[in-house]
C-alpha cells in the first residue's frame, strides 16, 4: 500500500459532489474521537523540538485503512498488520508536512480566504458546465435532494485544514520554484488542445420532467403492486394530447420536484441519474412521454423537455482550472525536492 505524500492542490471535478457535504459531520467526528495531548498521547516524533502525537498518526492510519476497505475498518488484527506496514510511511508524511508548514510561516507567505475559496470554485465551475448547470440549479439540487446549502458546502471545504495545508504547499513551492511553477498561457493552451475532446466537453444532456409514485415506504407486494397502477393511469393520462403535464406532477408525483411540475433540469445519460431512469428519458423525443418505468425509488412517467448536443467547452472558460492542473501535476515532485532541502538542515528524533 501506498500513501500520497501530499494531496493534490485542486479540488478535482468529483470532490465537490461525492463529499463536500459530509465534510462537516467528518470533522465533528474527528474532533470527539481524537484525544487530546497528553498522558494519554504521547509524542511520537520531534521535529525541531516540535512534537508530533499519536493520535495525530492515528488519524492518518485508521483514516487511509478506512478508506482501502471501503468506508469501514476491518477486523482490528488486519488494521494492526496494516498498521505495522503504513505507520512509519505516515510519520515520515506528517514530519514533511510540518517541514512545509513552517517554511510558509519562515517566508513570511499568506492565503487569503478568497484564494481558499477560489481553487473550489474553479473546480466546481468546471464541473457544472459538463453538467450544463448552473450554481443556482445545482444548489437548489442539493437543497432538494441532500438538504445543504451550497454556499455552506463551500464553506465547509474551503475551512478544511487538509485542504488549506495544500493551498499552502502551492505558496510555499511557488516562492521556492518560481520558473518551475509558473504556468505560461501557451502552456495552458497546449494542454487544452490535446484534452480538449476528453476533459473539456459538456456531453449530450436531456432536460426531463417526471411522476414519481414512491414505493420507498411501501412494505408488501400488494401495496407495491397497487403503485403501479396507479402510475400506469397516469401515464395514460400524460400522453394525452394538451394535457398539462407539470400539472399531473403537481398533483401526483410524490418526489421532491412535484412543486416545480416534475422538472428535473438537464443531465447527462451517464453520473447523474439511475440508469433505468437515463435510458428511458435519452430514449424520448422532446415533447414525448414515457411509460411507466421502474427504479430503485419507485414508478416514474417521464417526459423530455428540452435536448442539448455534446460541444466543447471555449478555453476563456477553463483555462484557470487548466492552470490548476497543471500546477498540481507538479506539486509531488518540487515538494519531495524542497523536502528533502529542508530534512537535511532539521532536527528530526524520536522520544
Amino acid at each position: 500500500m501506498r500513501i500520497n505524500k501530499f494531496r493534490r492542490f485542486a479540488v478535482t471535478t468529483t470532490a465537490i459532489f461525492a463529499s463536500v457535504v459530509s465534510i462537516a459531520v467528518a470533522q465533528q467526528d474527528d474532533a470527539k474521537n481524537s484525544p487530546a495531548p497528553g498522558d494519554l498521547d504521547p509524542v511520537t516524533i520531534y521535529v525541531n523540538d516540535h512534537p508530533i502525537y499519536q493520535s495525530a498518526v492515528d488519524e492518518v492510519v485508521l483514516g487511509f485503512i478506512k478508506q482501502q476497505s471501503g468506508g469501514r475498518l476491518p477486523p482490528p488484527d488486519m488494521v494492526e498488520m496494516a498498521r505495522e506496514k503504513i505507520e512509519p510511511e505516515v510519520i515520515n508524511t506528517l514530519v514533511d508536512q510540518y517541514l512545509l508548514d513552517a517554511a510558509f510561516e519562515k517566508l513570511g507567505l499568506s492565503v487569503s480566504e478568497k484564494e481558499y475559496r477560489s481553487y473550489i470554485e474553479s473546480g466546481l465551475d468546471n464541473a457544472l458546465r459538463k453538467m450544463n448547470l448552473t450554481r443556482d440549479e445545482y444548489a437548489r439540487r442539493m437543497r432538494e435532494t441532500r438538504g445543504a446549502s451550497l454556499e455552506d458546502a463551500i464553506k465547509i471545504q474551503a475551512s478544511d485544514p487538509k485542504y488549506r495545508q495544500s493551498v499552502r504547499v502551492i505558496r510555499v513551492l511557488e516562492k521556492r520554484y518560481p520558473e518551475d511553477m509558473k504556468v505560461t498561457d501557451q502552456q495552458i493552451r497546449e494542454q487544452y488542445e490535446a484534452k480538449k475532446t476528453k476533459n473539456y466537453i459538456t456531453p449530450e444532456q436531456v432536460r426531463a420532467s417526471h411522476i414519481l409514485i414512491g414505493t420507498k415506504d411501501l412494505t408488501t407486494d400488494e401495496d407495491k403492486q397497487e403503485a403501479k397502477k396507479k402510475a400506469e393511469k397516469i401515464a395514460i393520462e400524460a400522453k394525452k394530447d394538451g394535457v398539462d403535464f407539470a400539472a399531473l406532477a403537481a398533483t401526483h408525483s410524490t418526489g421532491p420536484t412535484a412543486q416545480k411540475g416534475g422538472d428535473v433540469g438537464f443531465f447527462p445519460r451517464e453520473g447523474a441519474m439511475v440508469r433505468p431512469f437515463a435510458d428511458a428519458a435519452f430514449a424520448l423525443k422532446v415533447g414525448q412521454v414515457s411509460d411507466v418505468v421502474e427504479t430503485r425509488f419507485g414508478y416514474h412517467i417521464i417526459k423530455v423537455t428540452g435536448r442539448s448536443e455534446e460541444k466543447i467547452i471555449p478555453l476563456k472558460d477553463v483555462a484557470d482550472w487548466i492552470r490548476y492542473e497543471i500546477q498540481g501535476s507538479r506539486v509531488e515532485s518540487l515538494s519531495g525536492a524542497y523536502v528533502s532541502e529542508l530534512r537535511a538542515k532539521a532536527d528530526v528524533r524520536f522520544p
